[in-house]
């Protein structure tokens, strides 16, 4: 059986390969190359189809993205308009100052803890503050880290009361008043029980403490007096 070669069509304009066609008759060949054709070109249709209905759903989820992000957006600046002042600066106007106070001869381990403390203080409630030997005027409420032979404003803070026995692992978490303000005593039997002292309360901020890092709360930002709310 003989064998023709059919190299292009002109209604598709590619390249086929070569493809052996039997000799049967005058009409075998113009009846091929019509069919194959018309395969190739429904092939052809099928798949922009395909690729239309592909962009037009894409168009359809931008577009509901669009509306999302703009129904967003119009409530936050209702809720901005119905308050009168922006919700940044009523954020900040609801912030309170919080010291950080440690003894002037602190060691380095308590230094540390009350660098601790400042940086929880900052994530958990968005209060700025740093270690001080001394309460400033205008604050709120005050944390007293160490004990009272590391820190004098800790057996001021107690007004009397007597340090509580306990052992170098040993730590306390004291409610207090001092200048008339609440305050918490954050101390322990040595300097790093100070330390775990921090820890101790910060997890009673919700913060969870797990080997790949630390978990905060969700509720972030809230009314500094829970601080001392323990």
């Amino acid at each position: 059986m003989k064998a023709s070669f059919l190299f292009r069509t002109s209604l598709t304009d590619n390249w086929l390969g070569i493809l052996p066609i039997p000799r049967q008759g005058k009409r075998s060949l113009p009846c091929f190359v019509a069919v194959l054709a018309t395969i190739i070109y429904l092939n052809r249709a099928f798949t922009v189809l395909h690729d239309l209905k592909n962009l037009y759903l894409i168009g359809i989820a931008i577009m509901r993205l669009h509306n999302l992000l703009f129904v967003h957006a119009l409530s936050i600046l209702v809720s901005s308009a119905t308050t009168g002042i922006p919700i940044a600066r009523a954020r900040a106007a609801d912030q309170r100052h919080v010291d950080v106070l440690i003894g002037q001869d602190a060691s380095n381990l308590e230094q540390f803890a009350a660098q601790q403390l400042c940086y929880y203080l900052k994530e958990i409630y968005d209060v700025t503050s740093e270690p001080l030997f001394e309460p400033r005027l205008d604050a709120h409420i005050k944390l007293i880290v160490g004990r009272p032979t590391t820190n004098s404003t800790v057996a001021r803070a107690l007004a009397g009361t007597s340090w509580p026995e306990m052992s170098e692992q040993g730590i306390v978490l004291i409610p207090v008043q001092l200048d008339d303000k609440p305050a918490l005593i954050i101390g322990g039997g040595s300097d790093r029980a100070t330390l775990w002292a921090v820890y101790e309360l910060v997890e009673r901020w919700g913060v969870r403490f797990l080997l790949d890092g630390d978990v905060f709360p969700d509720d972030r930002g809230g009314d500094t007096s829970d601080c001392v709310d323990i």
